[in-house]
């Protein structure tokens, strides 16, 4: 009888990096797409999300608080600049459509010291593109937006829920739950893969990746840190 595979991290930790790996390589994903199938850029950032989902209560603690606040930071003003843009982009295209501006909140203030405020302009984008999806194409919005939209919101999520110490709670069962988190580890594995030959040389972005990969709870078999093309590299 075949052995199972089993997952190589710990359920949350593989579910924080997905998030996370899985926003950033949507910012980057003009190379990176060029190396991995789109697939596997978005596969990631939606399984992330449905792990998340499939877990109440939040993270535990957390030992490396200032490198999340730093990542929490970070998307909350991308992901707040992004909701701006885009409802810019509607009242601009599509200036007499008020029930549209009204679906995605134009008009609206977005706080990006505030990581509810944004959030909440992310999810009202999120809903307005379940909605209204071509009206929401017609202000010039794509896809690849929305999966930028649905990427920072999920990493937002998850930034603060690491914050509260509480325990988790699973509504999916090992065996699905296994199934997915090992679709994550593996899009994780060809994003780092790619991602050391997209930025050979510039060893800030590609750190900006690898820190996230988890460490605690790995088997043997860990993710292997590409090479950042030499110690100058930036």
């Amino acid at each position: 009888m075949a052995e199972v595979e089993r997952p190589k991290w710990e359920v949350n930790a593989a579910m924080r990096a997905g998030i996370k790996i899985g926003a950033l390589a949507v910012v980057h994903r003009a190379l990176l797409d060029k190396r991995v199938a789109p697939a596997v850029i978005d596969g990631l950032v939606a399984d992330s999300e449905k792990l998340r989902e499939a877990n109440t209560g939040t993270l535990g603690t957390r030992t490396e608080k200032e490198g999340a606040t730093v990542t929490q930071d970070d998307a909350a003003k991308l992901g707040g600049a992004l909701a701006m843009a885009i409802r810019e982009a509607a009242k601009k295209a599509l200036p007499k459509d008020k029930s549209l501006h009204k679906l995605l909140g134009v008009g609206k203030k977005v706080d990006t010291g505030k990581v509810s405020s944004v959030e909440a302009a992310l999810k009202q984008i999120e809903n307005a593109d379940k909605k209204k999806p071509a009206k929401v194409r017609l202000a010039g919005v794509l896809p690849d937006d929305i999966v930028k939209v649905k990427a920072y919101r999920a990493s937002l999520s998850t930034a603060d829920t690491e914050q509260e110490g509480l325990k988790v709670t699973s509504k999916m069962s090992t065996a699905d739950r296994n199934a997915l988190q090992l679709e994550i580890e593996a899009a994780i594995g060809k994003i780092i893969g790619a991602v050391g030959l997209a930025f050979f040389g510039k060893k800030s972005i590609i750190e900006q990746f690898t820190s996230l990969i988890p460490k605690k709870g790995a088997s043997a078999e860990e993710v292997v840190t590409p090479p950042t093309g030499g110690e100058g590299g930036k």
